[in-house]
């Protein structure tokens, strides 16, 4: 888990979902703001404070919360932050350390083409194409033929995907988690090279 502080960041708003890297439930995210008084709520009614008021309150952080909190997603949330907190550090740089092996792997096949940025700003994600291959097509035989869940397409961010020249395929992202292990990086990379050379096959025959 990476620490980031917004106030030294200097941002105006930073929002995140809270059931990928930090282990809770959907339904669940954030959202910083400098500044809530600001910003308005998006819904209104059922907050559950002062009933007898026929309007929703103005002020934070009661304006934010009409209807039902997700409880079981915040109760996970809350286990989801001790456990991550213990050896924080360490396991972070463990996992960074595990994805430079993958990069590095991925270099050394050519079809690979790796995106993204690169060295003390890489976190522990990495996104790449197999040339020749539809990213969904690849993502597709991971799973069927090795088990291997990845993401693929355009990741709800076509803008990104416009800036590195991937739009509109998309590419394949692999996210390095808490529950992965090194061999889980050769599996991987072994893999590729099995569904690569498939590839290749295939071309030849048609």
């Amino acid at each position: 888990m990476l620490s980031i502080d917004a106030c030294k960041l200097d941002v105006d708003f930073m929002a995140g979902t809270c059931h990928k890297g930090l282990l809770s439930l959907p339904g669940l995210g954030f959202l910083y703001t400098r500044n809530p008084d600001l910003v308005d709520g998006l819904l209104q009614g059922g907050g559950g404070f002062n009933s007898k008021d026929l309007r929703h309150p103005a002020t934070s952080p009661l304006k934010f919360e009409a209807g039902t909190p997700n409880y079981f997603a915040i109760a996970a949330l809350d286990k989801a932050l001790a456990y991550l907190q213990k050896n924080r550090k360490n396991r972070f740089q463990q996992l960074c350390s595990w994805n430079e092996e993958l990069v590095m792997q991925l270099k050394s096949i050519e079809e690979v083409v790796l995106y993204g940025a690169k060295g003390s700003r890489k976190l522990p994600i990495t996104s790449f194409n197999v040339k020749g291959m539809a990213p969904t097509q690849l993502a597709s035989m991971l799973y069927k033929e090795h088990n291997i869940i990845t993401r693929a397409g355009i990741h709800c961010a076509p803008f990104m995907h416009r800036m590195l020249g991937t739009y509109p395929m998309g590419c394949v992202r692999v996210s390095i988690g808490h529950a992965n292990t090194l061999q889980d990086i050769f599996t991987l990379v072994s893999a590729i090279k099995k569904v690569e050379n498939k590839k290749c096959f295939i071309s030849k025959i048609f």
